[in-house]
């Protein structure tokens, strides 16, 4: 009875470390989905293509929460910021980032500091958008 009982629990055990396989192996398979919707996203954004570039990002960024990768996720913010920041939608830009420095943040990534950079810069060219605005205002 001894010896059926572990063969009964090595069965279990095989089962439990090929569970753990294949969900390795899952998750690899999620992050190469994810990163082939951004590639996708780079794409529609070098043909100037922000909406479609977006709809893929967050595609990827969907994928990299349910996954639970930090990294993904922070990067994919980064790219949305970026492709916001081509259309010149700074406070869209700045949220993006600001989402992707948070994540970076609490890995303790030294990505953060770029993203601070890129935080400080859409918010001067923010400010320098609304002072040229508001001297054309006042121009007429």
């Amino acid at each position: 009875m001894k010896l059926i009982n572990s063969l009964g629990i090595m069965e279990t055990f095989k089962v439990k470390k090929s569970l753990k396989y294949y969900q390795k192996k899952l998750t690899k398979i999620r992050k190469s989905e994810a990163q082939t919707f951004i590639d996708i996203g780079m794409v529609y954004l070098e043909e100037n293509q922000v909406d479609n570039a977006l709809k893929y990002y967050r595609k990827a960024k969907l994928i990299y929460n349910n996954i639970n990768d930090d990294k993904g996720t922070a990067f994919t913010y980064d790219i949305i910021g970026d492709a916001y920041l081509t259309e010149r939608n700074f406070q869209k830009a700045i949220m993006s980032y600001q989402e992707s420095f948070k994540i970076y943040g609490s890995m303790r990534s030294s990505e953060k500091n770029k993203i601070f950079d890129k935080i400080k810069k859409a918010e001067m060219a923010s400010m320098a958008t609304d002072i040229v605005k508001n001297k054309q205002k006042n121009a007429y």
